[in-house]
């Protein structure tokens, strides 16, 4: 993927997307009918084209999200060059198509450039009312809303009209809606769990004017007027799929007949089946080049264990197989190739849809199956535990295999190449990739596979903040990769004798705290005649390029990189501040061939890098450091061979004032040769064995130690947190009982906050665990006590302070200011929260947040960090009554996610 650091983890706010004229055109006019709940309706086609006006850093982000899915920009308008300019970039539009007048882009005559020059698109209600979308440029029909005996239609720069012009009201009562639309007998059905992820935050915003509209005594005229403001869009709406056939029930051993063609699905509903397809195939309604003709699953199962499925082909479905909630699967010689396919899908995700999509099936082997043609050829969430072995997963529009939420399986020589999304001439391929992993994907292992061919080879995404760690590679081709043969944004993963050559970028591992590499081969990266996507200033293109995200704790040993158009090795701090806010931190580069390269290392802002018996010849340019602290280069001595082994005994929480052993005496060297340690604990340096600090203040340090024989080296780490004492721990040492809830949204009562105590805590012996289910999609907030009953005198308290930890399944993570703690008296409330709306979650004061504990000190008064503000009589004199504390969170989407909180607690006299 083509994207850098920054840009991957972008957030937007829903309610803020239509806000002011950068929204105007960033929106687009068509919703899909499953936003509106309608079953079984097909979502809007890919050509979406929209015009954008506005596009800085809020309108910049807006693009980027409604390109994920699915939109084309098609032209931009800002007063400002600069913002027009990085507009232009990111979404590829011409110059012809740019212009500083949002009248020219509103008033082109024919519509935007390069787009179709009318559409059309309708939606029928339950109660009978039909919304009809056309394009508002081209035709006058405009929003036009029909019910049983009338019509109200607003079209561009022209006045709203009706059927009975007593009805154009800014709000309509209900009995002359009702005479025009027909009575109200069936609300919109409600959409299912899980739909709302697949559309543009625009869309979501207009979501709510939108089923407004189709009910009786509501806003009409304010929602048609807000969807008749977006129009500069195009849209090419295809037929929706055929009616679902009947399916064959499964619930015992079953041989289909010899070669069959089978018009009927397979549903299974009973545990330890047999399913020998005998060279059967079940056909779908899908056909090739329609991707919305594709409809169902051709197989699916839900609840179900101790299957085996072999010897069957399956085409034409949404879904070739779906199987949930089950273990000891074998899935073994089928073939789910020609399902659903989208190669000319444009930037973003679509549904789980493709070759095999598999939910919660674990201890389960797949092998010797075939996926071609397909969107994700195996798609794998909360899947733990599996072999996957000699599948040929090739040609996916977007991914051939992806895990997500899914650890500990075995992916051993698999075809998973030309995992690629992109038409001649097109530089990024999209978020097309062989190999996605994200959201809490561990100790996954990745055996001699071919992943050559992709958008990505390996992508280890971290789009919500979700790190997923511990994954091994060893020995995989991941070759001839449009963008990054291995891109990885999460820690603690190992790279072993595998081959990156050809792509843009051998490894981009920005934000790859803690990984190896050892016995690579990146080669042929970013040259003229190849792929040389997105270069970076300074150097251009590498081999192993670990920039715009930190690195600490890092081994690049024995690796050959070689002929590439930039570094052989490229790392620096953050760019930004010149390394002021962190620097790439604690590496050893050793044993490695850098030759023919423009550079052999490129490096700045680092700090404490080892480097060791590397072979350096014909590069360029040769070695570029620059402002790199701690750097040792070793003196080479031909006695000594191998690297010792370092191994470090330290503890991962420490309290205050208490003294704290790092003991790496157990490190050793192959052939005896005495040890030295250079420790960092902390910004304090020890040179001994053993070493022992005494922190005086809260908090995280990143802790490491170098163990060197004079020549070759190896390292260890630990990530620490340091707590104090807590007097008074409020509501998170065993007293999840004890807490209540808030949701904003939650007007029917639906959403709900579980809590429980966590043995993992940082103060005391257990945390405060909370998860928002069913979540709303807004502020989810925890209150203690829920009695809202404490009486606290806090007048000369001057602190709140907690220690903080999250995961969301959520992309793009968490949204607006947070956390937000409020103290709740009689009267009212006083709000405190990071100051300038932003979210300590997303702008991570360190890397290693994304995996460990936060501590988080607000001011209860406020300062240039924090901002303070109360409703009703609470900001008071000094906080004589408070009756209860919460602390709320807002993650994008509606999944549930969790929260740690402990320690919570008021400071001062």
């Amino acid at each position: 993927m083509s994207v850098r650091a920054n840009d991957r983890q972008q957030t937007f706010s829903r309610r803020k997307l239509l806000q002011g004229a950068a929204a105007l055109l960033g929106a687009p006019l068509v919703v899909p009918a499953s936003v509106l709940g309608l079953g079984g309706a097909a979502p809007p086609s890919d050509r979406v084209a929209i015009g954008c006006i506005g596009t800085g850093r809020r309108g910049q982000h807006d693009i980027e999200g409604l390109m994920k899915h699915g939109a084309r920009i098609v032209a931009i308008c800002d007063v400002k060059p600069e913002s027009r300019k990085e507009a232009m970039a990111l979404s590829g539009v011409p110059a012809k198509d740019v212009t500083s007048d949002f009248r020219a882009l509103l008033d082109r005559k024919g519509g935007l450039a390069d787009t179709a020059l009318t559409w059309r698109i309708e939606y029928r209600y339950e109660n009978g009312v039909r919304m009809v979308f056309t394009d508002t440029s081209q035709n006058p029909e405009g929003v036009r809303l029909e019910g049983t005996s009338g019509w109200i239609l607003k079209a561009y720069r022209k006045p709203a009209e009706a059927s009975d012009p007593a009805i154009l009201r800014s709000e309509i009562d209900a009995p002359r809606a009702e005479a025009l639309l027909g009575p109200g007998g069936g609300e919109i059905p409600r959409r299912r769990r899980g739909e709302r992820e697949a559309l543009p935050g625009a869309a979501r915003s207009l979501e709510a004017p939108l089923m407004a509209a189709a009910r009786p005594g509501s806003g009409i005229l304010t929602a048609l007027a807000a969807f008749a403001a977006v129009l500069a869009v195009s849209v090419r709406f295809e037929t929706p799929a055929a009616e679902p056939v009947e399916p064959l029930v499964v619930t015992r051993d079953t041989v289909l007949e010899k070669d069959a063609v089978l018009e009927q699905p397979i549903v299974i509903r009973a545990s330890h089946v047999t399913i020998d397809g005998n060279g059967a195939t079940i056909a779908g309604p899908g056909k090739a080049g329609d991707p919305k003709s594709f409809a169902g699953a051709g197989i699916a199962a839900d609840g179900c264990s101790g299957v085996t499925l072999r010897n069957v082909k399956v085409r034409g479905f949404q879904r070739g197989l779906h199987a949930a909630g089950g273990e000891g699967w074998l899935i073994e010689g089928c073939d789910f190739s020609g399902n659903f396919h989208d190669p000319e899908h444009g930037w973003g995700e679509q549904g789980r849809f493709g070759g095999m999509v598999l939910t919660r099936i674990s201890r389960s082997v797949i092998r010797g199956c075939t996926a071609h043609d397909v969107w994700n050829a195996l798609d794998l969430s909360g899947c733990d535990d599996n072999l996957i072995e000699r599948n040929d997963l090739s040609r996916a529009s977007n991914v051939c295999l992806k895990l997500w939420t899914s650890s500990r399986n075995t992916v051993l020589e698999n075809n998973l190449s030309w995992g690629l999304r992109i038409k001649p001439g097109e530089v990024h391929a999209r978020d097309s990739t062989c190999v996605l992993i994200e959201s809490g994907s561990n100790q996954n292992r990745f055996w001699r596979n071919d992943i050559t061919h992709g958008g990505d080879g390996v992508f280890i995404r971290v789009l919500n903040g979700w790190v997923s760690t511990g994954n091994v590679f060893i020995e995989n081709d991941c070759s001839y990769a449009n963008n990054n043969c291995i891109e990885s944004w999460s820690p603690g993963n190992t790279y072993i004798r595998n081959r990156a050559n050809h792509g843009s970028y051998g490894f981009w591992l920005g934000g790859s705290d803690q990984t190896r590499l050892i016995g690579n081969e990146a080669a042929w990266n970013g040259l003229p005649s190849g792929f040389h996507n997105a270069p970076e200033p300074g150097f251009g293109h590498g081999g192993i390029v670990i920039v715009g995200g930190s690195s600490s704790h890092t081994v690049i040993q024995g690796n050959h990189l070689h002929h590439n158009a930039g570094a052989g090795i490229a790392f620096r701090g953050d760019a930004g501040t010149k390394g002021k806010a962190w620097r790439t931190h604690h590496w050893i580069v050793q044993e490695s061939r850098i030759e023919e390269n423009r550079f052999g290392i490129w490096g700045r802002w680092g700090d404490w890098v080892h480097l060791a018996r590397n072979r350096f010849s014909g590069n360029a340019e040769g070695n570029f450091l620059e402002d790199v602290t701690n750097l040792v280069e070793a003196k080479d001595d031909p006695a000594v061979t191998l690297a010792p082994r370092a191994e470090v005994s330290a503890p991962a929480r420490a309290l205050v004032g208490v003294p704290v052993v790092f003991d790496a005496s157990r490190s050793a060297d192959p052939a005896g040769r005495p040890l030295s340690f250079r420790w960092d604990l902390g910004g304090a340096v020890a040179t001994e064995a053993v070493a022992r600090r005494t922190f005086d203040r809260p908090g995280f340090y990143r802790v490491g130690v170098t163990v060197s024989n004079g020549v070759l080296a190896d390292l260890g780490f630990r990530d620490l947190v340091v707590a104090a004492l807590v007097r008074e721990e409020l509501g998170t040492e065993g007293e999840a009982a004890r807490w209540g809830f808030e949701m904003q949204g939650n007007a029917d009562g639906t959403g709900r906050v579980l809590f429980d105590d966590d043995p993992d805590a940082v103060a005391g012996r257990s945390s405060l665990r909370f998860t928002p289910n069913p979540y709303k999609g807004m502020y989810a907030t925890a209150v203690f006590p829920r009695e809202r009953d404490a009486a606290w005198d806090l007048s000369r308290k001057t602190h709140v302070s907690f220690w903080l930890r999250a995961e969301t399944p959520n992309i793009p993570g968490f949204q607006e200011p947070g956390p937000v703690v409020r103290l709740h008296s009689r009267d009212g409330a006083v709000r405190i929260q990071p100051s300038g709306g932003r979210n300590l979650l997303v702008g991570a004061p360190y890397s290693e947040a994304r995996w460990t504990w936060m501590h988080v000190r607000a001011p209860l008064r406020g300062d240039a960090e924090w901002a303070v503000d109360a409703t009703g009589g609470a900001g008071g004199a000094g906080l004589e009554r408070v009756d209860a504390v919460s602390i709320s969170l807002d993650s994008w989407g509606g999944d549930p996610f969790t929260v740690w909180i402990d320690g919570l607690t008021f400071e001062g006299p």
